[in-house]
């Protein structure tokens, strides 16, 4: 593997190595030591959904749980240590931190140094200070990962000084599922289907030219530690007219001084060069991912891929997404399809074949208990990929394995394989 492709990684020396954190956290049956004693440590916001959910999920499915909240804001201002919370035989979970911009402000903080060094786009401590909540406003995508990289390191150096305790997610897991281009690498080398990894380019000529000699009309371009489909472009290149198209989340504000760039939900439309040029760059020239369009099978009218959740090493939980365009995300008001639909057209055997691979996927990431992966379907069925893996991808609202929603069976699966 080469090194830039570990670049995020060797920051965080203890994140690096598994044998660098204690086998007590594993959710392996032979290897907790302790009774679990049913209360889960969750690191996360009271502002976003996720606490709301998971929450509910619980005191519906097992009332005899509990949940204790570490907000990132206290445990970024050092008010709150896990070591001092988390007890023999608590869970620990780790979500997103979401829907606090000043929880945002002192992640970015933390990935100043390291992006500066890096030589990416960088805001500094006074820059992000005097910030004001700009709603959808793009700030830089490198600095808020190697940011949050940090916290993770804190957290994860906390938790090698604590009682006895189990893991949803280990740390080091979540730093790589961020890392777009670690995992195509990943399943590259472990025959895992992915679309093919281009080449990084810093400028958008250099970009072109590659598409046009390589005969490549259709490119994805994505902020290479993005999530929630921010920053990402379809570019689609058309050698006999010399025409470009550009569809993307970004939407791009002249009305200043300097250009802004901001998520919108509705899919922007560029067919100026020079706008796509402008778009294109703001990527690239902050670590930019790119990779080869991959074709979406449709359902009537609409193109869909599918949210397939691993538990336990099981595929569970799956969402079919719905679309116009390429970009099937929920949040980008998109529509969610019958899944009884999508096993028609596969079939059971195309369909065992999907939900393996996806098992065979998350297996290459085995000390994350769950993990959401999103998966394109060729137009003839004849074969899948993946787009991505998710550490955060378990928010599926209504959609149940079972008779249980995501949230409930992680715990009916973490206490199962407490039992074995």
């Amino acid at each position: 593997m080469e090194n830039d492709e570990w670049e995020v990684i060797k920051w965080f020396p203890l994140l690096r190595n598994n044998s660098s954190l204690s086998s007590s956290y594993s959710l392996n049956a032979n290897e907790i030591p302790f009774i679990l004693n049913k209360r889960v440590i969750f690191l996360g916001t009271s502002t976003g959904w996720r606490y709301e959910y998971f929450t509910k999920s619980i005191q519906e499915s097992h009332p005899d749980w509990s949940i204790h909240l570490v907000e990132y804001d206290s445990f970024l201002k050092n008010k709150n240590n896990l070591t001092d919370i988390i007890k023999k035989g608590d869970i620990f979970r780790i979500e997103t931190p979401e829907m606090n911009f000043e929880v945002d402000k002192q992640i970015f903080i933390r990935g100043y140094p390291y992006v500066k060094e890096e030589g990416f786009w960088c805001l500094s401590s006074e820059e992000i200070n005097a910030l004001q909540f700009d709603k959808g406003r793009i700030l830089p995508f490198r600095q808020w990962y190697m940011g949050y990289c940090d916290v993770l390191n804190t957290v994860s150096t906390q938790l090698a000084n604590c009682h006895p305790h189990a893991l949803f997610l280990f740390p080091h897991e979540i730093i790589r599922t961020f890392d777009k281009t670690y995992c195509n690498n990943l399943f590259t080398q472990n025959n895992v289907p992915t679309p093919q990894l281009l080449p990084k380019f810093r400028e958008y000529d250099a970009l072109i030219t590659y598409l046009y000699n390589n005969h490549i009309d259709r490119a994805f371009v994505k902020p290479q530690n993005g999530s929630s489909a921010s920053g990402i472009i379809i570019l689609q290149v058309n050698p006999r007219t010399n025409q470009y198209l550009a569809q993307s989340t970004i939407e791009m504000d002249k009305k200043r001084d300097e250009i802004r760039f901001y998520n919108n939900k509705k899919l922007q439309i560029y067919n100026k060069s020079e706008d796509i040029e402008k778009i294109v760059n703001f990527v690239l020239q902050n670590n930019g991912h790119i990779e080869k369009g991959f074709p979406k099978a449709r359902l009537d009218d609409k193109l869909f891929d599918l949210r397939i959740v691993v538990i336990a090493g099981v595929a569970r939980h799956t969402a079919v997404r719905l679309s116009y365009h390429a970009l099937t995300n929920l949040h980008l008001t998109n529509m969610r399809g019958d899944f009884q639909d999508v096993y028609v057209i596969l079939g059971e055997e195309k369909w065992n074949k999907i939900k393996n691979s996806c098992e065979k996927a998350a297996s290459l990431f085995s000390n994350a208990f769950y993990s959401g992966l999103d998966v394109g379907i060729s137009p003839d069925i004849s074969s899948h990929t993946f787009f991505e893996i998710n550490a955060f991808g378990d928010l599926l609202k209504r959609i149940k394995f079972a008779g249980m929603d995501t949230y409930s069976s992680e715990i009916r699966e973490i206490e199962r394989s407490h039992m074995q």
